[in-house]
């Protein structure tokens, strides 16, 4: 069973909010059909779906939890897909997919995103997370990647972000690893359990006072497994 921790940012008077990012490749390569049957990118949609109305049920993770989602596929044509709102607003989603699997613009959009939310925060929160998803070999130049998460590791040690990177069979860990140390595998395309466990951990994160100290233990879950290179 995988067991992460995720440690709270500066104290504010109290906890509010919550935020997800999701950077999903939507390449054309998500096409491929899973064992279910259904492509990866109907996976996708159907375990965000699932985690939405999940996190819904509850009047106040509705309204606390904040989902953004980023999607990345061809040079040029990353797109926010959803703005960030209260999770129990957001509406069914629907991915498409394009062609090639560049990454960088849409990391850089979701750290801007997100320097630009938290300023608007009127209360407590705690550090946002951005989930990173992909199936394949990312085309942008190693040394931007390496750039990136060059940055991504300042904004995480200063307390302001938490970074997990997660591939579908197929992809490049060396790849993920110049964006975060924190690199896994989704088993068997276990969308559904895996974005669960995201909504999981986010109301676990939200039930948490500030005045707990040291990190928070999250749910446990089989749906990843962690990435050592």
């Amino acid at each position: 069973m995988m067991h992460l921790r995720d440690t709270k940012p500066v104290e504010r008077p109290e906890v509010e909010n919550c935020s997800v990012t999701l950077v999903i490749d939507v390449s054309g390569s998500m096409r491929n059909i899973t064992p279910s049957g259904k492509s990866c990118i109907e996976e996708v949609n159907d375990g965000i779906n699932h985690m939405i109305a999940e996190l819904s049920m509850d009047d106040k993770l509705g309204r606390t939890v904040e989902l953004s989602i980023i999607t990345f596929c061809d040079k040029g044509l990353h797109e926010l897909y959803q703005g960030f709102s209260a999770v129990g607003k957001v509406s069914p989603i629907d991915l498409a997919t394009g062609t090639t699997t560049y990454a960088i613009d849409a990391l850089e959009m979701a750290l801007e995103n997100i320097r630009t939310r938290v300023k608007k925060y009127t209360g407590g929160y705690w550090k946002p997370w951005i989930v990173f998803v992909t199936d394949g070999l990312l085309m942008d130049d190693p040394l931007e990647l390496a750039k990136i998460g060059e940055i991504i590791r300042k904004r995480e040690q200063d307390g302001k972000l938490r970074v997990l990177c997660f591939g579908v069979p197929g992809f490049e860990p060396t790849q993920l690893k110049l964006l975060s140390d924190r690199v896994f595998q989704i088993v068997d395309y276990n969308f559904a359990e895996f974005f669960s466990w995201i909504g999981k951990s986010q109301a676990v994160v939200s039930a948490t006072p500030t005045s707990l100290k040291g990190p928070v233990k999250l749910p446990p879950t089989n749906s990843f497994t962690q990435i050592s290179i």
